[in-house]
């Protein structure tokens, strides 16, 4: 996936339903990213994610074991907090998403504060 912006998701949000994740690598310009599936979907509450294969080009390669992204809401000091928890992804998967949530993060803010 492209940390710089490029990434795209297909699929829908509803629990049980697959996403693929997927955007061209910066450097190759290769297509990578991961299929999911939503696992937990509570609005409002948290987001869970099974992440069961990786995508390089138009190969899938499996995950085993199935890794995690779990996102929970929880109020703090009149504000929201989002915890986020990744199980068994590699690495090269963490470095992305701690390169890419800063950014999304913020995103989520801005749309929070135009919903208020």
């Amino acid at each position: 996936m492209n940390p710089k912006g490029g990434s795209k998701v297909e699929g829908g949000w509803s629990e049980g339903l697959r996403m693929r994740f997927f955007g061209p690598d910066p450097d190759t310009g290769k297509v990578g990213g991961m299929l999911a599936r939503v696992k937990e979907n509570r609005p409002h509450e948290c987001l869970s994610l099974e992440h069961h294969a990786d995508l390089q080009d138009s190969a899938q390669k499996p995950i085993d074991p199935r890794g995690f992204e779990n996102y929970a809401l929880a109020d703090k000091d009149g504000g929201m907090v989002v915890p986020i928890e990744l199980t068994n992804l590699s690495d090269d998967y963490a470095a992305m998403f701690d390169e890419m949530w800063p950014k999304s993060l913020e995103k989520l803010k801005e749309i929070a504060k135009r919903e208020l």
